[in-house]
């Protein structure tokens, strides 16, 4: 009857709501999107209104090694950064500074 499938459904729906993977899913994923979002405006306040691209480069790559959720940022920072330097070399010194910040925060990690 209806009756019996709603009482299965409220079931059902305590019986998720109380489920420790559901918890671990749906909140603790978004347990640090907030500062690594804070971090990625702020970089990209420093590249549009500062024209800071070597202080913003470091902020965003701060960013990065919060969450890597901010990478899907990453290739419309590369098509701003070749529209800027126009020229390859420019480009990968601003990258090549993105890079050492990863290295140097993974270091410990890596070794």
């Amino acid at each position: 009857s209806t009756a019996t499938m709603v009482w299965y459904w409220r079931i059902a729906m305590g019986i998720t709501v109380l489920s420790k993977r559901v918890h671990s899913i749906f909140v603790l994923r978004l347990f640090n999107d907030a500062p690594a979002m804070i971090l990625l405006h702020i970089s990209m306040y420093l590249f549009a209104c500062c024209d800071s691209w070597a202080l913003g480069c470091v902020v965003f790559s701060l960013a990065v090694s919060i969450k890597m959720n901010v990478l899907l940022f990453a290739p419309g920072l590369l098509l701003l950064l070749l529209q800027k330097n126009q020229s390859l070399f420019g480009t990968i010194q601003h990258l090549s500074i993105c890079a050492s910040i990863q290295l140097f925060l993974g270091w410990p990690f890596l070794t």
